[in-house]
């Protein structure tokens, strides 16, 4: 068992997607160095070939949301470096019972 950390950029009000292992258990998401990360547990062997895209949208407070498809809501981020001082919200899509 692992915990890996996936990177990538960071849109805000445009989806984000992140290539992930079938296997990954997703522990958290969060900004570091202002780009959008998702921690996850990884058993075994990584096959980068056995991924799939998890999807994620950041939105700042105050926004008009906008999202397509079905997004749960999963955590606030309170942003005070890297002169930003700003609350962003990360909604995670929600997968068809057909793909999981």
């Amino acid at each position: 068992m692992r915990i890996l950390k996936y990177t990538t950029k960071t849109e805000v009000g445009e989806p984000i997607y992140v290539e992930l292992p079938k296997e990954a258990e997703i522990i958290d998401v969060a900004f570091q160095f202002e780009k959008l990360c998702v921690w996850a547990v990884v058993y075994g062997y990584v096959d980068k070939h056995d991924t799939y895209s998890k999807g994620y949208y950041v939105w700042s407070t105050g926004k008009e949301i906008d999202m397509p498809g079905d997004w749960k809501y999963l955590k606030t981020i309170h942003i005070s470096a890297y002169n930003m001082n700003t609350v962003w919200h990360i909604f995670e899509e929600i997968a068809d019972a057909e793909e999981a």
